[in-house]
């Protein structure tokens, strides 16, 4: 093996030295920080090694290696990024324990448990990239293709990409995960499992980030248990089965777009809460739930499927609340929503959608029927007749309302004309039938852009609030 620099070496001994005989700053004496050049012939395995535990590794150039971690640890790189290579023999880089934080670096060329990184300690990421690692094989053990992570993972201003193996094609996660400000983009999964993030356990975070172009697994993202939370994200362009699944857990989803991908979008058989976000585009149902469902605020539209419904498909528990369904498509039955166990909509546009049997197809076969809450913009097909409920034809302009697109907020939305019939629909003070839900207090609620409601005499039905 190379040794690293022995000037170097012999120049951060004399620091930490020099440091030894200063006080201590907020109890914490100072780590010392050693310079490792690869290219230069510099051991970076040796150097981790004689590190003491909470050093920080100065690394340049390639490191071709098997690298282990065991200890407290920082390993950073140059502005342009400086490249760990497993060489596609072994992991590229196990972490056995401690807290490690890796800052602009590449990790590449992994073949092995957790190909990139297999991690079993605490790990956080920095402005790194994880990409082309592969994992062969379907025992867990061989699971994530870029990052297999046992323990704490964060990443921050990262990209995971273009790494494959048949369990967790990007990231497989046993612990807590959170990702920040990233990409997790074109990795390859199997049909049984994730091409993009699977993961066990939780709590679970995607935040600011976009999951996009994963293809080869059956979804994009797979919360198998444990609460997450998807807020300010896109999920898009995956080629995949199921862009979203929450599994076992409670999910909320909230001012985030789940569009263009192959299949559906959002698979729930938890617990699942949909806010402020737009769901769109998507090649089978916007949303399939299976189990406990509220959509609130937001848009689902131009879904399109040849079974069930193009927009909401529900054999669970579901409430559709303030909620715009325009324009899916389905050539089985409804457009807008099948509902196997009676789903509640209130304050809601349903409408505008196609299939053989219109926006709404209850199956004789189903366990429950359709109920109105009351306000609602509908096809004449669902049969509401509650409080303020209107039938309307099922053409955008009946409805008074434009095609999908941006109209301010971080989601796409169906902005009113005023015209429309759901303009002002929910008076002031209204609460729905049955449970008694407020929908119109005279302040401190807003549509799916953020807009106050009411912005006029009472407040708009659907996801959008028309301002005067």
């Amino acid at each position: 093996m190379q040794r690293y620099r022995r000037d170097a070496v012999l120049v951060c001994l004399s620091a930490a030295l020099a440091i030894a005989w200063l006080p201590a700053f907020g109890g914490v004496a100072r780590a010392a920080s050693l310079l490792v050049d690869c290219g230069a012939g510099d051991d970076l395995q040796a150097a981790i090694d004689t590190a003491t535990a909470g050093a920080t590794i100065q690394i340049r150039g390639t490191c071709t290696g098997n690298f282990v971690i065991d200890k407290t640890l920082n390993m950073e790189g140059p502005p342009s990024k400086a490249t760990l290579d497993g060489a596609g023999i072994d992991t590229t880089l196990r972490i056995d324990s401690g807290t490690v934080q890796l800052f602009r670096m590449f990790i590449t060329g992994g073949h092995g448990d957790g190909g990139g990184i297999d991690n079993h300690g605490t790990l956080t990421l920095r402005r790194t990239t994880v990409h082309g690692n592969t994992v062969e094989g379907v025992q867990c053990s061989d699971c994530g293709g870029g990052i297999l992570s046992w323990g704490p993972l964060t990443i921050v201003d990262s990209r995971v990409t273009g790494n494959r193996a048949e369990v967790g094609g990007g990231i497989f996660s046993l612990s807590r995960l959170t990702i920040a400000h990233s990409v997790i983009g074109w990795n390859t999964g199997s049909h049984f499992s994730a091409a993009g993030v699977e993961a066990f356990g939780g709590p679970i975070s995607i935040l600011h980030s976009t999951v996009i172009g994963n293809a080869g697994g059956n979804e994009a993202v797979n919360i198998v248990n444990g609460n997450a939370r998807i807020l300010d994200s896109k999920l898009v362009r995956n080629r995949v089965g199921y862009a979203l699944i929450n599994g076992d857990g409670s999910t909320r989803v909230t001012n985030s777009t789940v569009s263009w991908n192959r299949h559906y979008g959002v698979y729930n058989s938890g617990h699942l809460t949909i806010n402020a976000s737009t769901i769109a585009r998507n090649g089978a149902s916007g949303v399939f739930n299976g189990g406990s469902a509220v959509i609130r605020r937001s848009t689902i539209s131009k879904n399109t499927t040849d079974i069930f419904a193009g927009g909401i498909t529900n054999s669970g528990s579901l409430a559709i609340i303030g909620t715009t369904v325009v324009g899916n498509s389905s050539t089985d039955k409804g457009g807008g929503l099948f509902d196997y166990s009676g789903a509640t909509v209130v304050g809601s546009i349903l409408a505008g959608n196609s299939s053989p049997e219109g926006d709404c197809f209850v199956p004789s076969y189903g366990t429950g029927s359709t109920h109105s809450r009351g306000y609602n913009l509908a096809g004449s097909d669902c049969g509401f007749h509650a409080t303020g409920d209107k039938a309307v034809s099922d053409d955008l302009a009946s409805i008074g309302i434009e095609a999908l697109a941006f109209n301010g907020g971080p989601t796409a939305t169906m902005a009113l004309l005023a015209t429309s019939p759901a303009v002002d629909r929910i008076p002031v003070g209204a609460v729905s039938v049955g449970p008694g839900l407020p929908l119109c207090p005279s302040s401190g609620t807003k549509d799916q852009r953020g807009v106050a409601r009411p912005q006029g005499a009472a407040c708009d039905a659907g996801a959008y609030e028309l301002v005067p």
